[in-house]
């Protein structure tokens, strides 16, 4: 009899300490992540995109690539705040800086780079003079052996 009794003690208090779903959270967790969505200029998502995330108290850095949606997901990122960077030949840099993560807490960014913008050179400027061409005279130039073949 007592044996069923403690049982049914020991059942009730797992039971209690299960069901509460914060207690579980919070002692399970150590870091947090942080996830997003790297954007085009025009809102396309940006397949292969390099993401840097900085944390700004211990300056360790983790990198992560988005997938072919444009979508980046870091986890287990020690808690602190984080400077975060995507990058993409070809285009500007997309920038969050100070990203506060908390314990357990995902945080959801959305990053979006910019177009870069090449200036064109159409010629040189007509009010330039350039300088008169490089000019040799003919008798300073070496010219090759002429090579003549007998038995022809």
């Amino acid at each position: 009899m007592f044996r069923r009794h403690w049982q049914s003690l020991l059942a009730a208090v797992a039971l209690a300490v299960l069901s509460v779903p914060s207690l579980r959270a919070q002692s399970q967790a150590t870091s947090g992540i942080i996830r997003g969505t790297v954007t085009s200029e025009g809102g396309g998502p940006v397949a292969g995109a390099t993401v840097v995330l900085r944390n700004t108290q211990t300056n360790i850095e983790r990198t992560t690539t988005t997938n072919e949606l444009g979508i980046f997901v870091a986890a287990l990122l020690p808690v602190g705040t984080y400077n975060v960077a995507a990058r993409q030949p070809g285009a500007t840099e997309g920038r969050r800086d100070g990203v506060v993560l908390r314990l357990g807490e995902t945080v959801n960014l959305s990053l979006a780079l910019g177009t870069v913008q090449l200036a064109e050179i159409v010629g040189l400027d007509p009010r330039i003079k350039m300088p008169p061409p490089l000019r040799t005279p003919p008798s300073s130039v070496p010219r090759p052996p002429v090579m003549v073949n007998p038995s022809s």
